[in-house]
């Protein structure tokens, strides 16, 4: 006996109706879900390159200390290079690291993020200066993320490691750095923690870089925003 006249014989032919038209709604959702996932994390179609740095808004507990000290929208960012088919971003997270692309964009807010790249990167990044930049980011793979912001290469926050890299691979400063004494130190939990460490008195002139000032680079441009 087919299976459909045993289903109808056992339940009857509306229950069986029921049950199918359940399965195509949930197995519709699906599709539609995974979709939507699949394309928040879509890879651009925009040719990226090495050396391109892109930047997200992130609710990590380091980015969120660089928002409130620094300000502006994109409080996150890391360099982009291509190993094999795929690209990474070499990041300075806990610990400083290389994380597919992919997953690095699910990681933001919403899946939004920018790239940007340097103004003829195409004559500047030439084969030696990117090779230079991997071979820098090596040196400084699995170091601590720096709470502190310090200008020591002990320990790297994250622009601190995109401006030095730049800085040390192409001779090119992406943003004037400022010191602790020009960042908002009002928190009462970020000014604790780095008392904590320094003890009372703050290294106000210690250089430090943020995320945002790089991000409003006049060396960069924009080349995707999603």
């Amino acid at each position: 006996m087919p299976l459909w006249n045993i289903l109808l014989k056992r339940f009857g032919k509306r229950r069986v109706l029921t049950f199918i038209s359940g399965c195509a709604f949930i197995t519709l959702s699906l599709f539609f879900f995974l979709g939507q996932k699949i394309k928040s994390v879509e890879i651009p179609s925009v040719e990226l390159m090495d050396g391109d740095i892109i930047f997200q808004a992130s609710d990590s507990e380091q980015a969120g200390t660089m928002k409130i000290l620094a300000g502006g929208t994109y409080n996150h960012a890391g360099i982009l290079f291509r190993k094999g088919s795929a690209y990474y971003v070499y990041e300075a997270s806990q610990p400083v690291k290389m994380t597919l692309m992919a997953n690095w964009i699910k990681n933001g807010e919403n899946g939004r993020y920018v790239v940007k790249r340097l103004k003829d990167a195409g004559k500047i990044l030439s084969a030696g200066v990117i090779d230079k930049m991997k071979d820098l980011s090596e040196q400084h793979k699995g170091k601590d993320y720096d709470n502190f912001y310090e200008w020591s290469d002990e320990r790297m926050y994250n622009a601190e490691l995109i401006w030095k890299i730049y800085k040390e691979s192409a001779g090119i400063e992406l943003s004037r750095p400022e010191h602790l004494k020009d960042f908002n130190l009002s928190d009462t939990v970020i000014v604790k923690n780095l008392k904590e460490h320094f003890g009372r008195h703050l290294p106000l002139n210690e250089p430090v870089v943020s995320t945002p000032a790089i991000f409003e680079s006049g060396y960069l441009i924009t080349v995707i925003q999603n």
